[in-house]
C-alpha cells in the first residue's frame, strides 16, 4: 500500500487482498464521506461496470454489507464493510468458484485484518491527498519566488515523513478479554514490549497505559468495545520512559447467530502526527502569508 493515490492504492489492495485469500474474484467499493455515492470501485475477477448497478443496493448483496455489522460469509462468498469506529468507508467482497474450498473462519479473520488496515491507510491516503493538491495550487501560485517554492518542498518533505511512518497494530480477542487471539508484530515498536506476552496475559497492555488514561480506558473498553463505539486515543509508557500517543478503535464480530464472539481493532501510534499537525498548521500559515506577500 505504498502508493499515496487514494483509486491505484484501492485497485492494488482489491488484487493483493484477492491473492491473500485465494479469492479469484475480489472487489473493493469506497464510498464518500455522506455515504451516498461510491468513490472508488475496484475489481478482480469480475466486471466493474455490472458490480456498479449493485454497489449502493442494499437489499441485495454486496450493497447490502452496507448494513452489516459484521461478515457475511457462505461457501463460496465472503463480504464484510470497511470500517473505522462508526465511520463507514464502503465494503469489500471476496468470491471462489463453485469446487473451491469454502471460506471459513481463519478465512474472516484474515478478511478483517484486512480491512482494518485498508480503512486506515486509506484516510491516511485521503489526507494525503488533499494536502498534496492544496499545495499543488499554493506551488502555481508561489511559483515566481524561489524561497516560497523551497519552503513549500520542505513542507510536503515534513508531511511525508509523517504520512509514510504510521505503523498499526491489528488484534483480536475473544468478548471476554481472557484470550489474545491474535496480535500484529508492530506491538513491540510501539508499545516496547513482547508482543507474545499478550498470549500469555491477554490484559498486559493496559499495564503501560499512563495513570491518568488509566480508568477511562478500562471504562471504555469494558462498555464501547462490545457496541462498535469504542474509540479512544490515550498516552502509553514504554519500558525506557518514552510515552507514545495511541489511537484504538474495536468493533465487535458476530457468529451465524448473531452473538459477540470477536473482539477486533486497530491501534495507532499517533506520536509524530499529533506533533506533526501543530508542524503542518504552522507551514501552511506560513505558506499564506507568501501567497498574501506575492498578490501585494
Amino acid at each position: 500500500l505504498a502508493d499515496r493515490q487514494p483509486a491505484a492504492m484501492t485497485d492494488f489492495f482489491t488484487e493483493t487482498a484477492g491473492q491473500i485469500l485465494d479469492a479469484p474474484v475480489a472487489s473493493v467499493c469506497v464510498l464518500d464521506g455522506r455515504e451516498t455515492d461510491i468513490v472508488h470501485l475496484a475489481a478482480r475477477g469480475t466486471d466493474v461496470e455490472t458490480l456498479r448497478a449493485t454497489a449502493l443496493d442494499r437489499s441485495r448483496l454486496p450493497g447490502s454489507l452496507l448494513l452489516a455489522r459484521e461478515p457475511v460469509r457462505g461457501e463460496d462468498f465472503l463480504g464484510l464493510p470497511i470500517r473505522t469506529g462508526s465511520q463507514l468507508h464502503g465494503w469489500m467482497c471476496f468470491g471462489r468458484p463453485p469446487g473451491s474450498p469454502r471460506f471459513d473462519e481463519e478465512d474472516e479473520r484474515i478478511a478483517l485484518s484486512l480491512a482494518a488496515r485498508f480503512a486506515v491507510v486509506y484516510e491516511n491516503a485521503m489526507l494525503f491527498d488533499t494536502v498534496q493538491r492544496h499545495a499543488a495550487r499554493l506551488q502555481v501560485a508561489t511559483g515566481e519566488r524561489e524561497r516560497s517554492r523551497t519552503r513549500l518542498i520542505e513542507s510536503e518533505q515534513r508531511f511525508r515523513q509523517i504520512a509514510e511512518n504510521i505503523k498499526e497494530v491489528f488484534w483480536l480477542t475473544d468478548p471476554s478479554k481472557n484470550e489474545m487471539l491474535y496480535i500484529s508484530p508492530a506491538y513491540e515498536e510501539i508499545w516496547g514490549r513482547r508482543a507474545d506476552s499478550l498470549y500469555a496475559s491477554p490484559l498486559g497492555w493496559l499495564e503501560a497505559i499512563h495513570p491518568d488514561d488509566q480508568a477511562r480506558v478500562r471504562e471504555a473498553m469494558a462498555t464501547r468495545q462490545r457496541n462498535g463505539t469504542y474509540d479512544e486515543e490515550y498516552r502509553i509508557v514504554r519500558p525506557d520512559g518514552a510515552i507514545r500517543w495511541v489511537s484504538d478503535k474495536a468493533f465487535p464480530v458476530a457468529d451465524a447467530d448473531g452473538s459477540i464472539y470477536r473482539i477486533a481493532g486497530v491501534a495507532e501510534d499517533i506520536t509524530v502526527r499529533r506533533e506533526g499537525q501543530a508542524t503542518l498548521a504552522a507551514s501552511l500559515r506560513e505558506k499564506e502569508a507568501l501567497l498574501r506577500e506575492v498578490h501585494h
